[in-house]
């Protein structure tokens, strides 16, 4: 729209300015709005989430939620007694190696076991260091010569 084409209807300038002004405010709010292009784009992204998720609705429908719940209790129960085997194990000092090795369907049966494992199993022994070889070059100090005639 042109100032020129208000003006020869015959409007006053102060109507022209609201015009003109309006006219300006709607065609910056249509250039912010998304292009053809850009709308098509969008709509081709949410048809296709909308597939993925119509079908992880059916996969979930058609999941029996029974056996999902029994699976995942064997599983609870599985970590519960691999908890209480290492909690055992390291009561009676048997290597994480060997937790498995503990059997028992509660907590008496594998303290019975860990009990019996643990005879079987030593504890490692302790090695000192031996006497060092290496000849002394410094000066002779009688408490050293002391320890020395003790450790050997």
């Amino acid at each position: 729209m042109k100032r020129k084409f208000l003006e020869d209807l015959g409007i006053p300038k102060e109507a022209i300015n609201e015009i003109m002004k309006k006219h300006g405010q709607s065609i910056q709010e249509l250039a912010e709005q998304p292009s053809a292009s850009e709308l098509q784009e969008q709509t081709n992204i949410l048809r296709k989430q909308a597939v993925e998720l119509q079908e992880k609705i059916e996969q979930l429908e058609n999941m029996d939620v029974e056996v999902e719940v029994t699976r995942l209790e064997q599983e609870l129960e599985g970590h519960k007694s691999n908890m209480s085997k290492i909690k055992i194990a390291s009561e009676y000092n048997i290597p994480f190696d060997l937790v498995d090795k503990l059997s028992g369907v509660n907590e008496d049966e594998l303290r019975a076991d860990a009990e019996q494992l643990a005879s079987y199993v030593k504890p490692p022994q302790i090695i000192l260091p031996l006497k060092s070889t290496e000849v002394e070059k410094a000066p002779e100090n009688p408490y050293r010569t002391m320890v020395n005639n003790i450790m050997n």
